[in-house]
């Protein structure tokens, strides 16, 4: 019996979607608590070919709910994306595979999306999700986007390049101390398969739509689905496009960086992105007569005090190395640019 005799043989269509999802040509930005399981049923489903995007290595805490990994991942420090790789070809079946360790930012977030056919952004960076819609827009690639919380779950379909933008459902990019994050507020292990199972739901409603026409006929509006781990019922709502929204008339998003800031691993580590190439990086730190560089190869790592700064060739860095507040770190990243 093939592998995938029981999907194709799903009335009406079963045979004519398998053979489109085989086709298919989805980038998943994100491998974490929502992208984890999502990869997991892209795979075992059968789609074509799948790209995965994270810089994040493995970590203890990732082990509740992310179920592509091991301890074993945890214990040599395995990159996300290169145990999720191994973790489809274990799998086996028709899906090819590859991945990149890399963060998405302004910078490759056209390339990533011009190949493929379908975006997943499944991050936990509010910028990422817009530079996300951008390109896509910007492509003409439809995308989903996922989010889960505490005992809750968001998915929003953008399926079409004449419809709402994210910058409609989220004007500007609050403070990550205003929405949390899975550090300070905590993610119930079901919460982000929740929102991976109804997010692959609405692309297999994209997979079965005629042609290219998006799931909703009025590419005026999208919508919200939220749910929460133990209620049975989910919510619905209509997101309509904005006719102010800036998102949508200029489908870019601030490069400043200090707008795209982010704490990680707790306050002392901040994560932000510059459109400065690595050289003038380079060039700067070393005539600079507070930071001294301590590494530089393929990537600048250097220290003022108990300050540590890494900037990586794709345009990210991480500044840190003392706990400070969100508006000190602002401060003092905006100083260093």
């Amino acid at each position: 019996m093939d592998r995938y005799t029981r999907q194709r043989t799903v009335m009406p269509n079963g045979a004519r979607l398998d053979d489109r999802l085989a086709a298919t040509r989805v980038l998943v930005v994100g491998v974490g608590g929502t992208g984890s399981p999502l990869v997991q049923i892209l795979a075992r489903a059968g789609v074509g070919a799948l790209h995965l995007v994270d810089p994040d290595t493995v970590a203890t805490s990732d082990l509740a709910r992310q179920v592509l990994y091991h301890d074993d991942d945890v214990r040599v420090g395995r990159p996300k994306v290169e145990a999720a790789i191994g973790a489809v070809r274990a799998i086996g079946g028709r899906t090819t595979v590859t991945g990149e360790s890399t963060a998405l930012t302004p910078r490759n977030a056209h390339a990533l999306t011009a190949d493929v056919d379908f975006v997943f952004d499944a991050t936990d960076h509010l910028p990422a999700r817009s530079w996300i819609d951008a390109a896509c827009r910007a492509e003409g690639r439809p995308w989903i986007h996922l989010a889960a919380i505490e005992e809750r779950w968001t998915v929003i379909p953008f399926l079409s390049p004449t419809g709402p933008c994210f910058r409609c459902y989220l004007p500007e990019n609050p403070s990550p101390a205003i929405l949390g994050t899975c550090e300070t507020r905590g993610v119930h292990p079901l919460a982000p398969s929740l929102a991976a199972h109804h997010g692959a739901s609405l692309f297999w409603g994209w997979l079965g739509s005629d042609e290219e026409r998006p799931i909703a006929s009025d590419a005026a509006e999208t919508m919200i689905v939220r749910g929460e781990v133990g209620r049975a019922e989910t919510r619905t709502s209509r997101l309509p496009r904005d006719p102010a929204c800036p998102g949508c008339r200029r489908g870019a998003t601030s490069a400043d960086p200090t707008t795209s800031l982010r704490p990680i691993c707790g306050k002392s580590r901040w994560e932000g992105w510059s459109e400065r190439p690595l050289e003038e990086w380079r060039d700067r730190l070393r005539h600079s007569a507070e930071w001294e560089i301590i590494e530089e190869s393929g990537l600048v790592r250097a220290r003022r005090a108990e300050e540590r700064l890494t900037v990586f060739p794709d345009g990210r860095f991480v500044w840190g190395g003392t706990d400070v507040d969100e508006a000190t770190a602002r401060s003092r990243v905006r100083e260093l640019l």
